[in-house]
Parts: structure tokens; sequence; C-alpha cells
């Protein structure tokens, strides 16, 4: 199965979620908001799948879900958001309309059969922060 970074804010909370998605056969790696690396780093080793925690921090997910679809290397990298606050992540699917939104139960099934499925031809790439801002 593939190879799953997941971004949560609260890693003793996310263990149960590590632990079913282990059970479904992925590989998982935590990135722990306190010792997170930089997100260029990730361009060495790209995962196969990144899923993000909208449950807790929503604009935190929406900026590191922004950055990384910003770097060529992890563009194509599919993205998961898990749960969250209706309207928060509908402020996520306007930047991001081509990730998926799903829920934790849901999750395993998800990516199982988007390691199946062929790639997106092309990821939504959203304006840096910068050009957000000078453009207001």
């Amino acid at each position: 199965m593939a190879r799953v970074l997941l971004v949560h804010w609260k890693p003793e909370e996310a263990q149960p979620h590590v632990a079913a998605l282990r059970k479904a056969g992925h590989d998982v790696r935590v990135l722990d908001p306190d010792g997170m690396p930089p997100l260029r780093a990730l361009a060495a080793e790209p995962p196969g799948a990144i899923v993000i925690d909208l449950g807790r921090l929503p604009s935190h997910g929406r900026a590191v879900a922004t950055a990384l679809r910003q770097q060529k290397a992890t563009r194509e990298v599919p993205l998961f958001f898990v749960e969250g606050d209706p309207e928060k992540t509908a402020r996520v699917k306007a930047l991001l309309p081509d990730a998926v939104y799903t829920t934790w139960r849901g999750l395993p099934g998800v990516l199982r059969r988007a390691s199946a499925a062929r790639p997106k031809a092309k990821p939504a790439v959203p304006d840096t922060m910068a050009a957000r801002v000078s453009s207001t």
C-alpha cells in the first residue's frame, strides 16, 4: 500500500488513526508539529499520500497543504483532508478542489481506492500567501 504522511496537531490523538492506517497496510509517518522538518525536506523522499487532519487547527492544515502544492517535488502527491468543521472545510475545498475530503472511518478505503487509480492530470496550485495579500 501507500507510504502515508499524517499531518496532525496532537500526536497523542493521532495514534489510533496511525494504528488503523497501519492495520490497513499503509506505512505511516506522523509529522510532529513540534519537531516538524522544513517542508522542503519532504522533496528528497515524497510520500505516496498526505493526510491532513482538519479537526484541529484547519488554518494550519490549509497552510501546510498550500506549501506542499507550491513545491514541485510534492505538488502531485495526493492530498487527503479528514474531518473538520464544514464551514472551515469549505474554505479549504475552494483553495484545493482536487483534494479528497473524507472521515477517519472512510480514510482507509479512500486511500486504497486512490492508490489503485491513476493520478489526476493537474493538481491545483494555490497562489502564495504574498500574492493573495497583495491582491486584496
